[in-house]
């Protein structure tokens, strides 16, 4: 072919296209970022664990537990990720360490830069941990069944994590805090082992209710119904606000502590017109100390403060003098107050019913004193026999308990170790274990017991 008739073609671009950045979990989107019904970090986890068809231990223990030091975690046959569960893991929706780790780790596994508005941290400076988060989880059975009815995601809203929300004002319902069905009636942490969103992790039962199977015994009042509103008002806007808002510094308090008592020192004044201790004001206009998230609540609210512009020091005038009434008595999430009134025929009426009933599991003695509103050494010291007989009840439910875990303990490492035997294989530990229906029971002396016992049954030790 003469030179003339060639035909040139393009070039080829052989550049490698770019590629958009991978995350190691699914970027499972947050509910509600920006608004007052922002998800808590436990929901997010709980969510995030079903996304991927694992329970949320898996989901801890193999993918956050590595980038957050949880070495203990990592060890599924200690005790230390049962005691994570139960008085931990509502940390991770607060504004410490913990939060701040796990919020930062499960950003980078999801590629979510959002994660760290699930918590509370921008408000680190200026609410303090105490008394902020409550240890169990509370819900609302309603707000779950309309979300199951309507075909939206369930979830766990974050200011239902917070100890001063105590109720539901659209509902006019208080949060639960045990779960309805007859068999179980158990108290859970924000996010165990095997939560999944709206169920018990417990028993797996459902958790929601309609307003009419619900029934009425819970419906708040007027009164508790404006205060509760109110405080879910203030705190929506301050979650709301968590995205977008500066981290306010603690300083900001004080000086409008300060602004309150005006420059003549009038603090004793101030202190008496709210009911405060004079000593504890002085301690927070000083900015050694910050009042609690329910004095801080009440503060605003018998002012008529919005609770995010007083965080923020943004209000433009504040009046001293309390406008608002004090709230209905035990509306606070966290009670002010000394205990109930001890009325004794009324106790021992109580205590003594609770001895005859058939409930089971019988309750503990000290979970009747927190039912009734009592310290348990107090009620230990004025009916101390009723108290005894309760707590013997209870513990002989516990022994046999015990005495028949343990018997299924043995039976279990029996029968797989003759099953392995019919196999030609010889028992071994590891291998025992690993058929057993919880591996770690095998540490169980009783258990390591019951093995030896079966080799020699076997022939395999003399």
């Amino acid at each position: 072919m003469p030179p003339d008739d060639l035909t040139v073609y393009p070039t080829w671009d052989l550049t490698l296209p770019l590629l958009p950045a991978r995350s190691a979990l699914y970027p499972l989107a947050p509910l509600g970022v920006g608004t007052p019904d922002v998800e808590s970090m436990t929901s997010y986890l709980a969510r995030l664990a079903a996304a991927h068809s694992v329970s949320p231990r898996t989901l801890v223990v193999r993918a956050i537990a590595p980038l957050v030091g949880g070495n203990n975690l990592r060890r599924l046959t200690t005790n230390r990720l049962a005691a994570f569960w139960t008085t931990d893991s509502c940390a991770l929706n607060g504004t410490g360490a913990t939060a701040q780790g796990w919020a930062q780790a499960v950003a980078m596994l999801t590629g979510r830069p959002e994660i760290p508005s699930l918590t509370l941290l921008t408000w680190r400076e200026v609410l303090p941990i105490r008394g902020l988060l409550r240890r169990v989880h509370g819900w609302c059975p309603v707000c779950y069944e309309e979300w199951r009815t309507a075909g939206t995601a369930v979830y766990d809203p974050l200011r239902w994590t917070l100890a001063i929300v105590t109720g539901c004002p659209r509902h006019r319902r208080l949060l639960r805090q045990e779960c309805p069905h007859p068999s179980c009636r158990q108290s859970q942490p924000p996010i165990a082992a095997r939560s999944r969103p709206g169920h018990c992790s417990a028993c797996g039962g459902w958790l929601g209710a309609s307003a009419e199977i619900d029934g009425g015994e819970e419906v708040l009042s007027a009164a508790e119904l404006a205060w509760h509103s109110w405080v879910d008002s203030a705190v929506g806007t301050l979650l709301a606000a968590s995205p977008v808002a500066m981290p306010p510094r603690r300083e900001g308090i004080a000086h409008l502590i300060r602004q309150c008592v005006g420059p003549s020192g009038g603090l004793t004044t101030f202190a008496h017109a709210l009911q405060l201790n004079p000593s504890s004001l002085c301690q927070w206009r000083r900015g050694t100390h910050l009042p609690s998230i329910n004095m801080l609540v009440d503060l605003c609210y018998r002012l008529d403060i919005p609770l995010r512009d007083f965080l923020l020091a943004e209000p433009v005038q504040i009046n001293p003098v309390p406008i608002h009434p004090w709230p209905p008595v035990g509306a606070l999430g966290v009670p002010t107050v000394g205990r109930k009134p001890f009325e004794a025929h009324c106790v021992r009426r109580a205590l003594a019913d609770i001895l005859q009933s058939s409930e089971e599991p019988p309750p503990s003695m000290r979970k009747v004193a927190r039912h009734l509103g009592q310290a348990y050494t107090y009620l230990l010291d004025r009916l101390p026999d009723l108290c005894h007989a309760i707590s013997a009840r209870y513990l002989a439910h516990r022994q046999r308990t015990g005495e028949r875990r343990l018997e299924r303990m043995r039976s279990e490492v029996r029968e797989a170790t003759f099953r392995l035997h019919a196999q030609g294989v010889y028992p071994s530990s590891v291998r025992v274990a690993t058929l057993l229906t919880h591996p770690s029971d095998f540490r169980n002396p009783a258990a390591n017991a019951a093995w030896h016992t079966a080799l020699r049954d076997l022939g395999w030790k003399s």
